[in-house]
């Protein structure tokens, strides 16, 4: 490790009010950068993946290529157009952490690495960014919601641009929360399609601009229904047309599946006013549930099944088969018979859309007889596309929500309980531009089972990204007595690793890779919708290796060996690269939900990249309150191209390649757990052989508080013990995860640091511990800096910090 040394550079560079931060982006990207002695710079410096947002006063950590012995940040800001110059706290070739000065000015800045007499190109800190939006298609006069980081800056609004021109809006910012915001759009929005653009501070890639709809509402027929016989007339009429069935209060007695017209909307008096009532005799539903033989690999090759044709049946009360339907202000009650309150069930080939459930109770279902995915839910929807629940009361015998391939929820402001894995699961199919906010989770309701997790969202069969999981409230999450004991997460991102390839592509350009014609398993990215699988556009590429390390990008296209990413490449990957194609846990964000009483509290379970876990209250958790947690499992890396790809693993199991990068754990409370929060590990190499890359990357944990920790408050390394001492392997499974600004009060341990962790930072820190006995794992501040190259500065209590001997190391 290296401490940088400072280097004279001169820059050409403008900067003022006619020269705005976008404008020099732009002009610089790309640009040919000259030192004054010597000329032009011959020697390749790249900036791949860092940390997009930090205080003064606080620390990065920055990964690319051609880094040097000593590199310098150079810091310019609108505020400070002159710039200034940061050695690196350490650094090797690829990558280094730095620390911002107190006196660094708040908003978006400009950086370049230099090295010797090269540098990289710019990249920015604390640069507003809008990941997603919500929803796609809108009003005029609806809001439009936005979600991504730094939204709380006051520079920020946005453009909308379509038909009349373009318009300036201006976003309803929440100070308190960075990571989302509200736009409004004008009342006098003529219908087509828009381009909703941020227009803030730095000059941002194409993710910047998103599809926005606008349709003004349509005058739709309406039929009013007094008893079962009308309803079901009405239905009948509106088949053809569309339209409101509008129900008087009162009871309607149903005795077989009351099917939901496409384009048609039931519309009660309320849920305590308007009851649809199902009766003992009720007809199973074919093609609504799968066999529930549970072998990953058959069902993997299943048919897609055909609803109301084949497939297990399943006792159902209401049936959506088609888009833009609803039910709106009544009671479903399911007699004690029904086990599915609502079938929203669309396929592969025919998803459906636009499906609203606003003011519904749903209640009375048969019990959990067994665990089976998708047969006892109040609400099951599958391949769906803008699906609203909202205001609704849901409890069911098993999950009140099943989840599967869905693409743009909004779940806000219900009171949801169910027994079975999750009282929200999404297990079967990936759920991305999801809402999941305002909610009141009941572990139990009226003697049924308990749910022993509050959300479960895997990734078996796609990826969980872009969703925002905020403001929820619940509690008692344990598995029952004499089960299996492993279980009782309340929020648990989990990743079920399967991998279409592992290895290095063959080359890849700006916007595309491409992989050998033999090694991949093809069949996984391929377009046949007939058998059950990941569809192309939920794999991600992630760079483990080799230039472009750190980033992640996900697929969208295939043509032959080449495969299209969707955001350019920062870093083109070269043919040394180590790459993997994965689903993935990305971009979520979780904020200001109340847990108490779990096993666990937050989970990222095996991979993990730039999620954000901020703001929450968590209390009463048996184990960690949150665990960030990567691995390779199911190897050795050499023994297939496609490694961990086999026959019992082609999806699930938890076996493969679980990175987790730039995760930022920010603002929590965690009153009361074992390990307050835990960034961890698995030691591949002591259990399989050698892998050249790390696992866990650029992971910040910052400005929590952690109090009655009955172990360590903070735990940075492996989770388990192993049978070879990890410091007889080389190389690192832990790189510049930083540990900063947090609060301890009354835990057993401040911060236990393991080993195989490289560019570890530990800064201003207060610890606050019951006991002052660690026994060997202490070790010296200077014997820190100097064994083991971590930055560990302005903590007090620092006495409680250990790097353990593994003859001693603690499960």
């Amino acid at each position: 490790m290296h401490r940088g040394s400072r280097l004279t550079l001169t820059m050409f560079l403008a900067w003022g009010s006619a020269f705005p931060v976008g404008a020099m982006n732009a002009a610089l990207l790309g640009s040919e950068i000259h030192d004054s002695r010597t000329g032009p710079c011959l020697d390749e410096v790249t900036v791949s993946a860092w940390t997009r947002y930090a205080k003064a006063g606080r620390a990065i950590f920055v990964e690319g290529h051609g880094f040097g012995t000593a590199p310098v940040l150079s810091i310019q800001s609108e505020r400070e157009p002159g710039g200034r110059r940061v050695p690196a706290e350490s650094s090797d070739s690829n990558y280094l952490t730095a620390l911002l000065p107190e006196s660094t000015p708040a908003g978006p800045l400009m950086v370049h690495v230099e090295s010797g007499q090269c540098q990289s190109a710019p990249f920015w800190l604390n640069d507003p960014a809008v990941w997603w939006v919500w929803p796609e298609t809108g009003r005029p006069g609806s809001a439009v919601r936005l979600f991504g980081q730094a939204l709380n800056d006051p520079s920020v609004h946005i453009e909308l641009n379509g038909p009349g021109g373009v318009r300036s809006l201006k976003a309803d910012i929440d100070a308190s929360n960075q990571f989302a915001a509200r736009v409004v759009l004008p009342a006098t929005l003529r219908s087509g399609f828009y381009r909703l653009r941020l227009a803030s501070g730095a000059a941002h890639g194409p993710n910047d601009s998103f599809s926005l709809e606008i349709k003004a509402p349509a005058n739709e027929p309406v039929r009013r229904a007094h008893d079962t016989a009308g309803l079901l007339r009405a239905l009948e009429v509106l088949r053809r047309t569309g339209g409101v069935v509008r129900l008087s209060a009162g009871r309607y007695l149903l005795k077989d599946p009351l099917q939901i017209p496409q384009d048609v909307v039931i519309v009660g008096e309320g849920a305590d006013s308007t009851e649809l009532r199902f009766g003992p005799k009720l007809r199973r539903t074919a093609g609504l549930v799968r066999s529930s033989d549970g072998d990953y690999p058959s069902r993997f090759t299943s048919p897609e099944i055909v609803l109301g044709r084949e497939g297990p049946d399943a006792l159902a009360a209401v049936l959506m088969f088609g888009s833009h339907a609803g039910l709106v202000g009544l009671t479903v009650d399911g007699g004690g018979v029904a086990q599915l309150g609502i079938a929203i069930a669309g396929s592969k080939e025919r998803r459906l859309s636009a499906i609203l459930i606003r003011d519904v109770r749903i209640q009375n279902l048969a019990p959990d007889a067994y665990y089976h995915p998708g047969l006892t839910e109040a609400i099951l929807a599958r391949h769906v596309d803008n699906l609203t629940v909202e205001q609704a009361q849901l409890f069911g015998g098993g999950p009140a929500l099943f989840l599967e391939d869905i693409a743009g929820c909004d779940i806000e402001k219900n009171v949801l309980s169910g027994g079975g894995e999750g009282v929200i699961t999404g297990r079967d199919g990936g759920v991305h531009h999801c809402i999941v906010e305002d909610n009141l989770f009941l572990s139990k309701v009226d003697g049924q089972e308990q749910a022993v997790r509050m959300i479960w969202f895997s990734t078996l069969f796609g990826s969980t990204y872009e969703n925002y999981i905020a403001g929820n409230n619940g509690s008692d999450f344990h598995p029952p007595p004499n089960t299996d004991q492993n279980r009782g997460e309340a929020i648990l991102l989990e990743t079920a690793l399967s991998h279409p390839y592992f290895g290095h592509p063959i080359s890849a350009s700006l916007d595309t890779i491409s992989l050998p014609a033999q090694g991949p398993l093809w069949s996984l990215l391929g377009s046949n919708l007939s058998i059950r699988g990941t569809r192309l556009s939920d794999y991600f590429v992630v760079v483990l290796s080799g230039r472009g390390r750190g980033q992640v990008r996900r697929l969208v296209a295939r043509d032959r060996q080449t495969l299209t990413v969707a955001m350019p490449w920062r870093t083109v990957p070269d043919a040394d690269s180590a790459v993997v194609l994965t689903e993935l846990n990305y971009h979520n964000i979780i904020v200001d939900n109340v847990i108490h009483g779990a096993m666990m509290g937050i989970v990222l379970w095996l991979n993990g990249i730039e999620n954000i876990i901020a703001g929450n209250r968590l209390s009463n958790l048996d184990r960690e309150g949150i665990l960030i947690y990567s691995d390779a499992i199911g190897g050795p890396q050499n023994r297939t191209p496609t490694w961990p790809i086999g026959a019992s693993n082609m999806a699930g199991f938890n076996r493969g390649i679980g990175p987790s990068y730039f995760n930022t754990v920010q603002g929590n409370i965690v009153d009361g757990a074992s390990i307050g929060i835990n960034v961890a590990a698995g030691d591949f190499e002591t259990i399989h052989g050698p892998i050249d890359w790390p696992t866990s990357t650029g992971n910040i944990v910052r400005d929590n508080l952690v109090e009655f920790a009955t172990g360590w408050a903070f735990r940075v390394g492996e989770r388990l013990k192993y049978a070879v001492n990890p410091s007889n392997v080389p190389g690192h499974m832990l790189i510049g995860n930083i540990v900063e600004n947090n609060r301890v009060g009354r835990a057993s341990g401040g911060l236990l640091a393991g080993p195989r962790n490289d560019g570890l930072v530990i800064l201003n820190n207060q610890f606050d511990v019951s006991s002052s006995d660690v026994g060997d794992q202490s070790l010296p501040r200077r014997a820190w800096r100097r064994n083991l190259g971590w930055l560990v500065q302005g903590n007090g209590g620092e006495a409680q910090i250990g790097a353990p001997d593994n003859a001693h190391n603690r499960p």
